[in-house]
């Protein structure tokens, strides 16, 4: 019986750690339509989305598939894998988050934040 209870508790302690809590496209937040898309910075736009967002799944304690984007240099360093991930569409195999495609101006704020180069 003690065994039957460790392994159902170990089962239960699995399957919180690595699910995601963003598999519903209602909860997520994103950044405000209104977002200035000419000025992008991590501090001001990405910060906040990845902070709401990711990092119950990519934060720096056991990331997700080894992706800890918790700070503005991991971000940064990872910007072309979160590109990749979040350029998906809805049902395509590695879809960030994997609820489905966000809204076209916060894959376009990430997209800017490159481009204008990832500054902080």
């Amino acid at each position: 019986m003690k065994n039957l209870v460790k392994y159902l508790f170990l089962t239960l302690f699995l399957i919180e750690a690595t699910s995601c809590t963003n598999e519903n496209i209602n909860t997520l937040s994103y950044p405000d339509n209104n977002v200035n898309l000419d000025n992008v910075t991590y501090t001001n736009t990405i910060k906040t989305f990845i902070d709401n967002n990711c990092i119950s799944c990519h934060g720096a304690v056991n990331p997700t598939a080894g992706l800890d984007i918790s700070t503005y240099t991991k971000a940064k360093n990872n910007i072309n894998l979160i590109l990749s991930r979040i350029d998906l569409q809805t049902g395509q195999n590695g879809i960030m988050p994997p609820s489905g495609r966000m809204p076209e101006n916060t894959i376009q704020a990430f997209k800017n934040w490159q481009t204008q180069g990832l500054t902080e």
